[in-house]
């Protein structure tokens, strides 16, 4: 059994392990059928509906994860998700790349994971004190382990890409579902859930939300809603070389990183608007500069970091406003709200890619950014807490 204090790393590494295989996987499965002559379309409807459907299962069931012990949650999610990737291994390599089948491996696979989400934040509550700066710490070091996994998964998808098959990357993304189970099978945190949670009905998880992060959940939505997508639009990005779409996201993979150090200097603390200007003019720009290349990806990464360092932000502001009792229907309320925006996303890119030009596109985002900057200018308000940064 792995004692108390060496919980927190095991806690990340296993779900940093498991978010590496899932990431090298959806970035393998986008190239290798797009390789295979599947459209746009085709596969951003399957990486749409494997983002989406998960919401039915934060809306339903979300607000039962807080009265639930985590770790069990997270272990059987885990076998879960193992037995759906060899399914997807099944229709590749046996039934011959079998278009429908490949779609309800995904969602299969999708709904696993995504029922994860707010046991992973209750425990990440447990592992910090009352203060901002240890929920600020262990929110983006749950951001980093699942989202930061793209700095590997980009790198490895790359070489996937280049050097294997789509086969050998699904494999490895069930062994990494195996081993993450199997490290949080030996965390002592079976006490984490909670028996006083009141977020009891289907409706009340999203009354919680907006309660205790009413304006942290506007700034999130409208954010999520500048980077709907990010699969298909990563592939406009790429064109016809595949092979960038990994090194793209790549850069998105290092931003979480280089943010999470970025967000807890002074300098980056007292940045409000500005944030938002950087992230609007990085879209902008990327619909001007004819690519791929290395200036596109030097772009990309700059876009990335400002973007990673407003959701880092707004993720340390819901942890430490919330309730622990509540943390896990909350985080599956905020869940519910992104993977919705960003799952329409993927499928209005794809079906708006022949009709809309890619300057358009990224205008169009930018333009969101630049308002929301101008409304947050507009609205100042002097922070008096100066544990904590400014939204």
């Amino acid at each position: 059994m792995i004692s108390k204090k060496q919980t927190p790393f095991y806690f990340y590494l296993g779900t940093l392990l498991s978010s590496v295989g899932s990431m090298t996987l959806v970035v393998s499965l986008l190239a290798f059928m797009l390789k295979n002559q599947f459209s746009l379309l085709q596969i951003s409807v399957i990486i749409g509906l494997s983002r989406f459907l998960p919401v039915v299962v934060s809306v339903f069931l979300g607000h039962k994860t807080d009265s639930l012990s985590p770790k069990k949650i997270i272990v059987f999610a885990e076998i879960g998700a193992a037995t759906a990737s060899l399914f997807l291994f099944y229709s590749w390599e046996v039934l011959d790349k079998n278009y429908y089948f490949i779609l309800i491996a995904m969602i299969l696979r999708s709904l696993f994971t995504s029922i994860q989400n707010g046991s992973k934040a209750q425990i990440a509550k447990v592992l910090s004190d009352s203060s901002y700066q240890s929920n600020s710490k262990n929110a983006v070091w749950l951001n980093k382990a699942t989202q930061g996994a793209t700095l590997f998964a980009g790198v490895l998808g790359w070489f996937a890409i280049t050097r294997l098959s789509l086969s050998a990357v699904i494999i490895f993304d069930a062994i990494t579902f195996i081993l993450n189970g199997l490290i949080l099978f030996m965390l002592p945190i079976e006490g984490a859930q909670s028996e006083e949670s009141n977020g009891s009905s289907i409706v009340q998880k999203f009354k919680d939300f907006y309660q205790y992060n009413f304006k942290a959940g506007a700034l999130d939505a409208l954010l999520v809603l500048s980077m709907m997508g990010t699969s298909a639009f990563t592939a406009r990005l790429a064109g016809a070389k595949e092979e960038w779409i990994s090194l793209f996201l790549l850069s998105y993979g290092l931003a979480v990183w280089l943010a999470g150090y970025l967000e807890r200097t002074q300098f980056i603390k007292n940045l409000r608007s500005a944030l938002w200007i950087m992230l609007g003019v990085s879209l902008i720009l990327l619909g001007m500069i004819p690519g791929p290349n290395a200036l596109v990806w030097a772009v990309c990464l700059f876009k990335d970091i400002c973007f990673w360092i407003l959701f880092h932000r707004i993720s340390s502001y819901i942890q430490i406003d919330t309730p622990q009792k509540i943390i896990g229907s909350v985080n599956h309320a905020r869940n519910a709200q992104m993977i919705t925006i960003f799952a329409l996303g993927e499928i209005a890119v794809g079906l708006w890619k022949n009709s809309l030009p890619f300057l358009w596109e990224c205008g169009l985002r930018g333009g969101l950014c630049l308002a929301v900057a101008l409304v947050i200018a507009l609205n100042f308000k002097k922070v008096e807490n100066y544990d904590r940064a400014h939204l």
